[in-house]
This record gives structure tokens, sequence and C-alpha cells, in this order.
């Protein structure tokens, strides 16, 4: 049986440095064949069916080959394939003869057998040698969907952070089908951002966390989603080093669950000259939004913006008259998000010329009484 602990430094640090160019790993499968481990052919199997999508005879024989070699490719994570919370979906997704991709999740209410939760989940993934170049990590219930807690497992990733890593979602969840936003409890985010330096992709989904000092240098696409964004947090995102960031979306949510945003917190964001990569914003989900409207036209960050979302939150035709009255200094943007706001049909039409697109979806009947954000609870 082959060692599967057998290393190259050289090639390894290769794959870790840009784990998305082919050959790094097929340099791999040539150093790993003579030593007979069936990760080689592995690799060339899931390379060529990559590189020929419209050919299922080489996925077959990938996954084949996969199954075949079970016991070395997978051993103890054989039986946790399987997200284990009730979904049907796959845990782990395989490219070049490791594993690309992972979803954990556990729902003590499924039939799950897993004894522990995600950070034991994690722990055997990124013990075994096909976990060994981990990009992407997708995280969701961890035990119920009434009492969820990420605590642990974002302890866990900041301990042992994947070498490979370019994308995290934590939170990966249905909203409102599998959990409500609000029962949804992420935790502090703050030791992980040091232990993730490459990171890419971030996306984080929930009810409440706490973000610390925020310092990525690599990320480019960051989405957080809540239905209540304490202020500390909105400001520690509102001043985040994400020197290369080109789509920044943030979700303020409702004050009856958390969200304590307010103009003044977004303010040290629209004031920055040092995102100039930014080009996507999304400022949704606020109750503030009229409020944001009548600020939007003097910020630093507008004129480079192409793409500007202020959907899901209490926007009424008040602040598209703000937006209308500064139309030139909106009249760059691609496109202007208003969708499901209470912004009416005239207030719409008052919009033309803000930017090449307004995208006006799902609107609602304004019931001044009544108005509320789309997510909260």
């Amino acid at each position: 049986m082959p060692d599967s602990r057998a290393s190259n430094p050289e090639l390894e640090n290769a794959i870790i440095a840009d784990p998305d160019h082919a050959q790094a790993y097929l340099a791999y499968a040539r150093w790993l064949e003579p030593l007979g481990d069936p990760r080689a052919k592995l690799i060339t199997l899931q390379h060529a069916a990559a590189s020929a999508p419209d050919d299922k005879k080489l996925a077959a024989a990938a996954a084949a080959h996969l199954k075949a070699h079970e016991k070395e490719l997978l051993g103890w994570l054989a039986p946790w394939q399987q997200c284990q919370d009730g979904r049907d979906q796959p845990a782990f997704a395989w490219r070049n003869g490791f594993i690309y991709a992972a979803r954990l999740s556990i729902d003590e209410h499924s039939d799950s057998e897993f004894e522990g939760q995600l950070e034991h989940m994690y722990g055997l993934l990124l013990d075994h040698p096909s976990g060994r170049f981990l990009v992407e990590l997708r995280t969701g219930m961890n035990l119920t969907s009434y009492d969820n807690d990420q605590q642990s497992i974002l302890e866990a990733i900041a301990r042992r952070p994947p070498a490979a890593l370019r994308l995290l979602h934590i939170g990966d969840f249905e909203y409102p089908d599998e959990c409500e936003m609000s029962w949804y409890n992420i935790g502090d985010l703050g030791a992980v951002w040091a232990a993730l330096p490459q990171l890419r992709t971030l996306i984080v989904q929930g009810g409440s966390w706490t973000m610390g000092t925020v310092v990525l240098p690599e990320v480019r696409h960051v989405e957080l989603r809540t239905g209540g964004l304490a202020e500390e947090s909105g400001l520690a995102i509102a001043r985040a080093a994400m020197p290369k960031v080109d789509h920044l979306e943030i979700w303020y949510g409702d004050d009856s669950y958390g969200g304590e945003c307010t103009v003044e917190t977004v303010a040290p964001l629209l004031a920055r000259t040092d995102l100039p990569a930014l080009r996507r914003l999304g400022l949704r989900n606020a109750q503030f939004t009229d409020e944001l409207c009548r600020v939007l036209a003097g910020s630093k960050l507008l004129p480079q913006l192409t793409h500007l979302d202020l959907s899901m939150g209490i926007m009424t035709d008040d602040g598209a008259r703000a937006l209308a009255a500064d139309q030139r200094a909106f009249a760059h943007l691609r496109e202007l998000d208003v969708s499901d706001t209470y912004v009416t049909e005239d207030g719409v039409a008052a919009l033309k010329g803000c930017a090449r697109t307004i995208v006006a979806n799902d609107l609602r009947d304004d019931d001044s009484d009544d108005r509320y954000v789309s997510v909260g609870e």
C-alpha cells in the first residue's frame, strides 16, 4: 500500500500558491505514480474529465477509480460523503485528485449518525491526505437550526487554517426554509482573518456576529448577510483593510433583531479613497435607505462604482427623489437596483437617468405604518 504521508514540499507549495493551476497537480501525479499511489491516476482522470465536460465516459471512469480505491482515497471520510443535515447534498466536491470544496453541516434532528460537531468533522477532513488542498469551505448547521452556534468551527479554522483556502462561506443555509436568520449565531470572526491571508471570497450569513479588525489583503468578493448588524461590526466593515475588493455587499437589518447601524455607520465607508478595485457596492436590507440616498451623491466611492444595490430596505419615493436631485452624480452607473423596496412606479420613473439600467423588481405596496426590511427575523 502506498504511503499516504509521502510529501513533496516543492510541488505541494506550488499547488497551494495557485490551487486552480491544473499543471501543478499533473506534476504531482507524475511524482506519485512511481510510488504506486492510486491518487496519481485519479488526478489525471479528473483532469481529463474536467477538460472534456461533455464526455460522460471520462467522468464515469474517474468516479469508478475513486470508488475502487475508496479505502486509500477516502478512508475514514467515506461514511460522511453526504451532508449530515437531511438535505441529501454531497459534502465533498473533487477536482484534480483532491477534495476541492467541502460543505460541512450536521443537524441532530436528521438521520445523521455522525457523533460530534462541525469542528470534529473539519478535523477529520484536514487530517486526511485528500483534504490537503481544500480550496472552498462552506458551513451549514452545527447540530440544530434553532440554537446554532459557529464559534467552535471558527476557532478550529483559526487554529488550523487550510493552506490553499480561497473561499469561506459561514452560514450556508436556506433562509427561511431551513433556518430563520436570527436563530443562526455566527460568533466572533476576529481570529479568522489573520489565519486566511489568501482568501479571495468571503460570505457570512447569520443573525449575529462580531467582526473584529478585518485585514484581508487578497479578498475580491465579500457578502455579509444578516437581519441585524451591530454598530461595532458595521464600523469594522466600513474600515476593513480589503485593498483588492471589487464586490462588497452588506445587509444591515432590523433594529428589532439587533440592527444598530445608521447612516453615520456607513459614512466611513463612503468616504474611503483606498478601495481602488471596488465596482459593485450593495448597501442592502437597511431601515435607513432613504437617509443614505440623501448622502450618496457626495460619496468619494461613488465615481468609481459601476453597480449600486439599495434593494431589500425601507426605500421610498423620498429616497428616489433624493437620488434624482443629484442625477448627474449617478449617471455613470451601469446599474442601480431598488428591488424589494417601497419605491412606487412614479419613484422608478424619477430615477431615470440615474443609471443606464434601473432594476426595480418585486416592489412592495407602501403602508407608511408598517414598513420593514426584507430580512429581519
